[in-house]
């Protein structure tokens, strides 16, 4: 009983304070208000109509994201080539071919395109020429449909080096042959070097 009377007398002592305080209830009060809106259709109506961006903000940082794991992989994949080991080019493939899936979800395909490349030459000096090859063409492909005349340049000289190799010298002449136009035409002097050594 004690205790309840003093409660009660610091109950009535401080009623200015809590008065005083009660922002910070009320603060509280909105906050559970906020989040039940927010858990029905007409709370996620005026949370958009209140920040028309609100739309913007998932899909960018998604790819944001997207962006920050492919980049990570890449490395990574670049990492374990500089060891120069058959068993470390594979695991690096594996590495950078999971990244293409987010170089994707990012939307970059300058990002995609140059790791498609990098996969043709990881898999160019372990023999594997057809597989490079297509990793090649995938890499042409997309700087093709982005009007990327210096990318599509060094792609073909890439193409143009596998089927010397294979042995099929007029097919490389011809993709040599544009290569070199192209490295010219946009000033890309090794690229140019690496047609005219083709």
């Amino acid at each position: 009983k004690s205790s309840l009377l003093l409660f009660n007398i610091a109950l009535f002592f401080t009623g200015p304070v809590l008065c005083y305080r009660s922002p910070v209830l009320s603060l509280s009060t909105t906050t559970v208000a906020e989040s039940s809106n927010r858990h029905s259709p007409k709370g996620d109506q005026a949370s958009e109509r209140s920040d028309p961006t609100a739309k913007e903000i998932a899909p960018a940082s998604a790819k944001g994201n997207a962006r920050i794991v492919a980049e990570k992989m890449t490395r990574e994949g670049e990492q374990l080539l500089t060891e120069w080991k058959a068993e470390s080019s594979r695991l690096g493939i594996d590495k950078l071919k999971s990244s293409l899936a987010f170089w994707r979800a990012a939307g970059d395909r300058h990002g995609e395109a140059r790791t498609l490349r990098l996969i043709g030459d990881t898999y160019q000096p372990l023999g594997e020429y057809q597989t490079a090859l297509a990793f090649y063409n995938q890499a042409l492909s997309l700087v093709r449909k982005m009007s990327d005349r210096r990318s599509e340049g060094e792609a073909l000289n890439s193409i143009g080096y596998i089927y010397i190799v294979l042995g099929d010298g007029q097919k490389a002449l011809q993709l040599c042959t544009r290569a070199l136009s192209l490295s010219r035409a946009n000033h890309n002097r090794r690229e140019e070097a690496q047609a005219l050594h083709n």
